[in-house]
């Protein structure tokens, strides 16, 4: 009966992961269920990188799901498995540059994902150490730098101009501010111009420029963020960008739904679509058909929360201050199909700042 019994434990194990996989279906991997298999031990770490290499993942990897997926018991194979074939989608374009590299490592893009980015674009550039220093510098990992050499379209370095002697031309007067202000105004133009042509990663480098220009406006911080939120999915990096543009004294902006709370004889939800804008001062709220509409200044607000209210689920909920006893309550979800949540999220966090 004790022999039976060491050769049911494993065996189980066995079964456990193929119940988790089962060969017959090619449906994308979701988080928990790969989460489930690494603790349940019946695949060994080859067998799950062949499943995920053949299924794929059905959600973005991030640095929290590494630590997860680590602590679970996932090696390093695996981890590079899992970061190779997770949701994340690279647009298709001509070879990245250095400055496009430095850019999505500036903008917090983690290490691993700009490795899988340089796999299917390449780069084309002068590698040598000053451009390595500087790789490494903006975050880039050793593994990257690997990558970037095994996949570099090698750029020649230009020849020494031969010397010339010329008079030294009377400098330029510095710019006035409202110079600045129209050279602004031209370089958020070029990067919405990107984003309509739907290159994302040429809007984000080209916002770079205008941060430069002058970092005390908040028009750059909230374009980024609209594009790393509404346009890559990145919901951490996007919102952090957003909370620059508020603190510059912008208004940003999500897409959300108004419950009205649940109809008495049917119980089915009523909601109206609308948008959002949140700045430091002011909550606003306008349906898409303009007939719901709240302009809620900050000490108006008594309490901003995610979570359930008015009979719904999930959301977040803002009570609001009205002379009386018992305060006015408004209830909102995110529209976004994907990471409704963090979105949430997000917003519960920028209305609290």
């Amino acid at each position: 009966m004790r022999i039976f019994r060491f050769l049911f434990i494993p065996l189980l194990l066995v079964f456990s992961g193929k119940f988790l996989f089962p060969q017959e279906t090619s449906a994308p991997i979701e988080r928990e269920n790969l989460l489930k298999a690494l603790k349940a031990g019946g695949l060994t770490e080859q067998e799950l990188i062949d499943i995920v290499k053949q299924r794929k993942l059905s959600f973005e990897m991030s640095l929290t799901d590494e630590a997860v997926f680590r602590k679970g018991g996932a090696g390093e194979l695996l981890l590079a498995s899992l970061w190779e074939h997770d949701g994340f989608r690279v647009q298709s374009g001509e070879p990245l540059t250095k400055d496009q590299v430095l850019t999505l490592l500036q903008n917090g893009m983690p290490s691993r994902r700009v490795e899988r980015v340089v796999r299917e674009r390449r780069v084309k550039m002068l590698f040598n150490k000053a451009a390595s220093d500087e790789i490494i510098k903006a975050g880039a990992s050793e593994t990257l730098l690997g990558v970037i050499l095994r996949n570099l379209i090698e750029e020649k370095a230009p020849e020494p101009p031969k010397p010339v002697v010329v008079a030294a031309p009377p400098q330029p007067e510095p710019p006035t501010p409202q110079q600045i202000s129209q050279k602004y105004g031209e370089i958020i133009s070029g990067s919405e111009k990107a984003i309509k042509d739907s290159d994302y990663l040429k809007a984000l480098e080209i916002i770079v420029d205008a941060k430069k220009l002058d970092r005390s406006r908040p028009e750059a911080f909230k374009l980024s963020g609209a594009i790393l939120l509404n346009n890559l999915g990145e919901i951490n990096r996007g919102g952090l960008e957003y909370k620059e543009a508020i603190d510059r004294g912008g208004e940003v902006e999500f897409r959300v739904s108004h419950d009205h709370g649940r109809n008495k004889v049917t119980m089915k939800g009523n909601s109206c679509e609308g948008h959002v804008w949140i700045s430091k001062k002011l909550f606003r709220y306008l349906s898409n058909d303009k007939q719901h509409k709240f302009n809620i200044t900050d000490d108006q607000i008594l309490e901003v929360n995610a979570g359930a209210m008015m009979g719904l689920s999930g959301g977040f909920y803002i009570k609001v201050r009205n002379g009386t006893k018992k305060p006015d309550i408004v209830h909102f979800h995110s529209s976004r199909e994907k990471q409704h949540k963090e979105e949430e999220k997000l917003i519960v966090d920028l209305i609290k700042r």
